[in-house]
């Protein structure tokens, strides 16, 4: 049972991490376009990622509830995945709005955009190395939070067609 699990778990992580690629290059896209336009499959895409994000979690726990080694690293891939809830949230909301994106909102969406993979490849690193050192676990955590940071400030500096 606990194979089955683990690879329902690498399998779920593996279509979160496809899913947030497809919404970075459609967010690039959103970013960019002139005219302001919408893509409903984006809408879609961002408000199913919540509910794949969860199913991870959940077989992740299932995964520790039968022996599976405890450390630093489940702490870690809890904030990521906590992250990448609030990313899809955040998105979400902001697809929601008519018209062109503020520059406000894009340096949101340009946050997201750069996080959200962030975070899912600390997670991947989690569920790999799975190491026991709090620094060592939290590390790829902080450097995705630098990156998401990064790009929220650089997209508030530059104008909308150029960040």
């Amino acid at each position: 049972m606990h194979s089955t699990v683990l690879a329902v778990h690498v399998t779920l992580a593996l279509l979160l991490t496809v899913m947030l690629g497809v919404q970075t290059a459609e967010l690039s896209r959103l970013r960019r376009d002139a005219a302001g336009q919408r893509a409903p499959g984006l809408e879609v895409l961002v408000n199913v990622i919540p509910l794949v994000n969860v199913l991870v979690a959940a077989s992740g726990g299932i995964l520790l509830r039968q022996g599976s080694e405890v450390g630093a690293w489940v702490a870690a891939g809890i904030v990521s995945s906590i992250s990448i809830l609030a990313t899809s949230i955040y998105t979400s909301r902001l697809l929601r709005r008519p018209g062109r994106l503020s520059r406000q909102a894009n340096a949101g969406t340009a946050a997201v955009q750069w996080g959200a993979p962030a975070f899912t490849l600390a997670g991947a690193f989690l569920m790999a190395a799975r190491p026991m050192d709090f620094a060592v676990a939290f590390a790829p955590v902080a450097l995705a939070v630098v990156v998401t940071a990064a790009a929220y400030f650089r997209a508030t500096s530059a104008s909308p067609a150029s960040a």
